[in-house]
């Protein structure tokens, strides 16, 4: 049997090479992304559990969010510093 679910109603963050921010629903079969639907093009979907998502943010595909998140959320903000490292003598 296909487990179906749609994360409905929230703020989707990409994280896409467009890093896409919408309004919309997330449809899951089997615990894999399918479709990101935006806001009202979700079509009527039979036998799907349904996640309410309003007012939360959605991150679909964030792997190891507890390393990941904030590389995430700090990408492109210190590109222009230049990487220094020293090595200590043993």
């Amino acid at each position: 049997m296909v487990k179906r679910q749609l994360i409905e109603g929230g703020t989707l963050l990409t994280v896409d090479c467009h890093d896409r921010v919408l309004l919309g629903d997330l449809y899951f079969e089997n615990d894999c992304i399918k479709t990101i639907y935006p806001k009202n093009t979700t079509p009527f979907l039979k036998n799907v559990e349904r996640i309410d998502a309003s007012g939360c943010y959605v991150m679909p595909g964030l792997i190891q969010a507890h390393v990941h998140l904030c590389q995430t959320l700090f990408r492109g903000l210190a590109e222009a510093i230049a990487f220094r490292y020293s090595i200590a003598a043993s």
